[in-house]
């Protein structure tokens, strides 16, 4: 069965920087990274740090997350502002989140174009 999704998205294994509303600094690993979010996974404390115990996401008040990370052939770095649209328990000690990007400028959007179309030759 095709799946359809609105953006091209990319597999990836690199790290991504955190950043929550407190500033406190987290390190999850991406699954995958599209020009309207990414999925990534994280572990059971980074986990509790991202989101409050029996949070349930909300789309009309997410939880705001700064994501930062390198675009490797670029020599550039993305960072947006995104919020959490769901995540779950994987394993005992592993999460997978989806956020969605809410906020980055323009250059930073159309850097990030160019490296989903580079990773997906």
């Amino acid at each position: 069965m095709l799946e359809m999704r609105k953006f091209v998205r990319f597999d990836t294994q690199q790290s991504a920087s955190l950043k929550t509303s407190e500033g406190l600094e987290l390190i999850v690993k991406l699954d995958n990274v599209s020009i309207g979010g990414a999925r990534f996974m994280c572990d059971h404390l980074t986990a509790q740090s991202i989101v409050p115990n029996n949070y349930q996401p909300d789309p009309s008040t997410p939880i705001l997350l700064t994501m930062e990370f390198d675009m490797d052939d670029m020599d550039a770095r993305f960072e947006a502002t995104c919020g959490i649209k769901s995540y779950y328990r994987l394993a005992q000690d592993t999460y997978r989140f989806h956020v969605n990007f809410s906020t980055f400028d323009q250059e930073n959007k159309q850097q990030l174009k160019s490296f989903i179309t580079k990773q997906n030759k």
